[in-house]
């Protein structure tokens, strides 16, 4: 059985030297005919295509579990846990560890999240429901965020926290923070941006339970 590469070099070999069109197109035919047959040209053909194409899946989980992703193409979706829910987002497959990204490993190889100017929360996993806990996800943010030097963006829905948080960079917000810890919930420095999207005051809950500050603005 040819490899891939072994079957285009025989058949450059032959380009090569027949160059008589009468002689040559007989024996590419035959060459194409035996790929067929063994399989070769579909694999080639898969190949490229699987390279080159933009594949979309509905959440994360349906990307990793997908079994026609090869390093070098691309896949997008729809959603994060669920279609719609915000953490929809462009991945680039390979089969490199790639520093200061955001990384899901799958099948030896890593989907390597495209960021697009920011740090969206939900592209890394939040739920932003008020019953998840997103403390180490918007944690993960914060550190991305300082490697790469691009702002935090908190989307709209209540994000439920456990444990200090504290922003450097641009922080962008269109969502609420409920703070449900017993330490300092937020420290931020003079980043803090409003969102062109609409004007408001920065939104930061504290949960009844929780008695001390909420933090330092």
């Amino acid at each position: 059985r040819y490899t891939n590469a072994a079957a285009i070099a025989e058949l450059q070999h032959i380009v090569e030297t027949y160059l008589d069109e009468e002689t040559l197109q007989p024996l590419i035919n035959e060459k194409l005919d035996q790929m067929v047959e063994d399989g070769t040209l579909q694999e080639i053909v898969a190949s490229y295509l699987n390279a080159n194409a933009l594949w979309t899946f509905d959440t994360v989980n349906d990307m990793i579990n997908a079994e026609n992703l090869i390093s070098g193409s691309y896949a997008k979706t729809l959603g994060y846990h669920t279609i719609n829910d915000g953490g929809g987002a462009l991945y680039y497959i390979t089969d490199q560890v790639v520093t200061n990204s955001e990384q899901i490993s799958f099948n030896s190889l890593y989907a390597t999240l495209v960021f697009n100017n920011k740090i969206n929360v939900k592209q890394l996993g939040a739920y932003g429901d008020d019953t998840n806990d997103d403390t180490t996800i918007i944690n993960k943010a914060i550190s991305l965020s300082n490697a790469l030097n691009l702002p935090v963006y908190i989307p709209e829905g209540t994000y439920k926290t456990s444990n200090t948080l504290t922003f450097i960079n641009d922080l962008y917000m269109d969502g609420t923070i409920k703070y449900y810890g017993t330490t300092t919930g937020l420290i931020i420095g003079d980043s803090y941006q409003r969102t062109s999207k609409k004007s408001f005051e920065i939104k930061i809950e504290k949960n009844e339970e929780s008695s001390n500050s909420i933090g330092d603005l």
